[in-house]
């Protein structure tokens, strides 16, 4: 999905593919000597974007548009994603600080309610929000675009619509012409609303770092910095099968490493977390560090915890592929080749799964048969543990709460995509006991279990839950 504009009181800058050295100039001149002591500069791909945000004439923050999706971020991943795409169009746009701010508020606070848009329901929540008198911001997004409206005190102040002014609705009461606006929308395509009832923000830790008076080159104030350690630069050598795939010389002081796009080293495979683990230097010395991912980061065979210390020759094992580091040698001397992994690992795996060295195993009695399955319709088995579901990127989901949705709807609580899926297509309900049940919710669309076609069935252990084109494992632990 391409990423949708946000809206402006004035583009002081048209999209256009601006060099690396001379962003410093253009910005200075664009903020300290020209319009935008408020607004955002903006740089745009085909899906996937970055903002800078400015506030009284200085660096705010940055915030991050990646899998329809807004997050805020520190200043130097804003000039740490412009130095992986210079080639994508960067714009500047002037605005007010109170669009600033609410634009903020999308990008760092989670929304107090979300929905599809309807009349009644926009109504009803606007009622709500001016019933308790609160300041909010409401957002609205369209395919291309997205809308801000301001309240203080229950009551909506100004909004702010990313159109050409012929195309504002011409009300005098800003309420009346957010009403107009959204519902008139709704025959272009899907819009959805999302309000933050609490829409204080904060600037991001590393905008102290920026004096205006001194104009200091962002560009070298928020880049990563080059390696300083001495002796040979170590490379990364990623491989798969045996196969080398690529080498990537350690000459900055951090590679990231995963499955989405701007990763340093970019592994294209499910199993693979989409920021999965990192390499730094700190201290002259080479740390491997994983992000959390779901299937871990192996050294040598074990799996790291913490911060691990990278000698020459170690080799790094994520799901599939193999990452060696090394230090050059000089020619004639003996390379270091990486191993072959033990074995595969299909796309659904929980992080116990993932590769390690295996004892030897005991000679003794063969274990004790596993007990029958139970006859159809009987009531699902306690769980033995915490519920979850395991998504296809291998992310995991708890199941704490008594219904878990599934749909194609933002009201859902989990994406389903797919031919005639519902916006709220299926649920799981959990008892007080801790069981669950899968129930089928929309009337069309294929659901199943195991293959078999269901509209509902207690879960257990292991059951892969199919949702149009997206398929789900249910575990419990």
């Amino acid at each position: 999905m391409a990423v949708p504009r946000l809206p402006y009181k004035a583009v002081r800058l048209e999209p256009q593919a601006i060099p690396w050295d001379r962003f410093d100039d253009l910005f200075w001149n664009t903020v300290a000597d020209g319009p935008v002591q408020n607004g955002y500069f903006a740089l745009a791909g085909p899906d996937e974007g970055a903002y800078l945000f400015v506030v009284s004439g200085t660096p705010y923050g940055a915030g991050r548009y990646e899998g329809d999706r807004y997050r805020f971020v520190e200043i130097k991943e804003f000039f740490e994603f412009y130095r992986r795409h210079p080639e994508f169009s960067l714009s500047a746009c002037e605005t007010d600080k109170g669009l600033t701010l609410g634009l903020l508020a999308m990008f760092q606070k989670p929304p107090t309610q979300q929905f599809s848009v309807d009349l009644v329901d926009m109504q009803e929540a606007m009622g709500k929000v001016e019933a308790k008198g609160a300041n909010a911001v409401i957002t609205y997004r369209m395919a291309d675009r997205v809308g801000v409206s301001l309240f203080m005190k229950g009551r909506v102040q100004v909004n702010y619509f990313c159109e050409e002014p012929a195309n504002v609705p011409k009300e005098g009461d800003p309420r009346d012409s957010l009403v107009v606006y959204v519902y008139g929308k709704k025959e272009e395509g899907p819009v959805t609303v999302a309000i933050f009832e609490d829409p204080k923000v904060a600037a991001a830790p590393d905008a102290a770092q920026v004096k205006a008076v001194e104009r200091p080159r962002l560009t070298q104030l928020f880049t990563v910095r080059r390696v300083s350690p001495a002796g040979p630069k170590p490379e990364l050598v990623l491989t798969l099968g045996g196969k080398t795939l690529g080498k990537f010389p350690m000459v900055v002081d951090q590679f990231t490493i995963g499955r989405a796009p701007g990763n340093d080293i970019l592994i294209d495979n499910l199993g693979v977390s989409r920021r999965h683990a990192v390499v730094k230097v700190v201290d002259d010395r080479y740390l491997l560090e994983d992000l959390g991912s779901a299937n871990g980061t192996f050294v040598n065979g074990e799996r790291i915890a913490g911060a691990r210390e990278l000698q020459d020759g170690d080799q790094i094992t994520i799901v599939k592929h193999i990452i060696l580091f090394q230090v050059p040698r000089a020619a004639g001397a003996a390379p270091t080749g990486p191993v072959e992994m033990a074995a595969e690992q299909t796309m659904y795996v929980g992080p116990a799964a993932a590769p390690r060295p295996a004892p030897p195993a005991p000679q003794t009695a063969a274990p004790p048969a596993a007990p029958p399955a139970p006859a159809p319709g009987a009531p699902a088995a306690r769980p033995a543990g915490a519920a979850k579901l395991i998504l296809p990127d291998l992310s995991e989901v708890p199941l704490t709460k008594p219904t878990t949705t599934f749909g194609s709807g933002f009201e859902a609580d989990i994406r389903a995509d797919g031919f005639m899926i519902a916006k709220v297509h299926a649920r799981i309900d959990k008892d007080k006991e801790g069981r669950c049940r899968f129930v089928k919710m929309g009337r069309m669309g294929t659901t199943k279990i195991n293959n078999q076609s269901v509209d509902t069935k207690p879960l257990r252990n292991g059951d892969v839950i199919e949702i149009g084109k997206t398929k789900y494992i249910f575990r419990v632990e």
